[in-house]
């Protein structure tokens, strides 16, 4: 189970880091879409481009705090996770999100080097770290 932000700044001050919504779950305003140019790449993280753009457009936000989907990961859903392209797109995001104001100089090259490693990493610890796993077990065997 994904935890999320549920107060409006606790939202705005996650998402320089992550996307603070779970996607499946998302509703919103289709003039509010509109009103920042709806959705475009880069692609495969247009989900967290738009609510970036519209977090940064001053429209309300707020998370459910309850699980409203049951979300199914297929094996090759970590895979597709990964490699140079997906690199190269975070990449893309980051300086996206950072021209907007979203984030900083620091927090972008750390999201890059982060958020980027992550994408190079084998699939069976992908699935860990995207879990939430690899690092409590690290943490723990290490204590």
């Amino acid at each position: 189970m994904r935890s999320l932000p549920v107060a409006e700044a606790d939202i705005v001050r996650a998402l320089p880091l992550r996307d603070p919504f779970a996607h499946p779950a998302v509703v919103y305003s289709r003039a509010a879409v509109a009103a920042v140019g709806g959705y475009d790449g880069p692609a495969g993280m247009e989900d967290y481009w738009l609510f970036a753009r519209m977090v940064a457009a001053g429209c309300s936000c707020v998370n459910v705090p309850r699980p409203l989907v049951s979300y199914r990961v297929d094996a090759g859903a970590y895979a597709r996770r990964g490699g140079w392209d997906l690199f190269v797109t975070e990449c893309r995001l980051q300086v996206r999100l950072y021209n907007l104001g979203v984030t900083g100089g620091l927090t972008m090259a750390r999201n890059i080097v982060v958020r980027g490693l992550y994408r190079f990493v084998p699939p069976s610890l992908r699935r860990c770290l995207y879990r939430g796993v690899g690092l409590n077990y690290l943490f723990r065997r290490a204590s």
